[in-house]
């Protein structure tokens, strides 16, 4: 299995529909993928979890996804898994999700 951390960011678009869910989610990510995972940022459309770890995403989102019946898989609007890397960009370098990516993929001074 390739050892190099891979950074990616999990978005779950959250609901009071799906808010028990979501919560498993999150905690099967903290306890199973990545300890150091926490929200990034909630607000009221959903959150934001930036993850660091060595597994594949597939491999991610199977440990996430805690088992759980179709009609509470149902209730969930979006999830979404995305591998980050050295292309970004942010406007703001003050802000928590800045100083996260920057701390892994630096950019050079302009």
């Amino acid at each position: 299995m390739d050892s190099e951390k891979k950074h990616f960011l999990l978005l779950l678009s959250v609901s009071k529909e799906n808010a028990t869910l979501s919560k498993a989610v999150l905690d099967a990510v903290k306890a199973k993928v990545d300890p150091g995972a926490s929200p990034l940022w909630i607000d009221g459309h959903g959150i934001g979890v930036f993850i660091e770890t060595d597994l594949p995403a597939w491999k991610i989102w199977r440990t996430a996804a805690p088992q759980a019946s179709l009609d509470d898989w149902a209730t969930m609007k979006d999830m979404m898994l995305v591998q980050i890397g050295p292309g970004w960009y942010a406007q703001d370098n003050q802000t928590k999700a800045a100083a996260w990516m920057h701390a892994r993929y630096p950019r050079p001074p302009y």
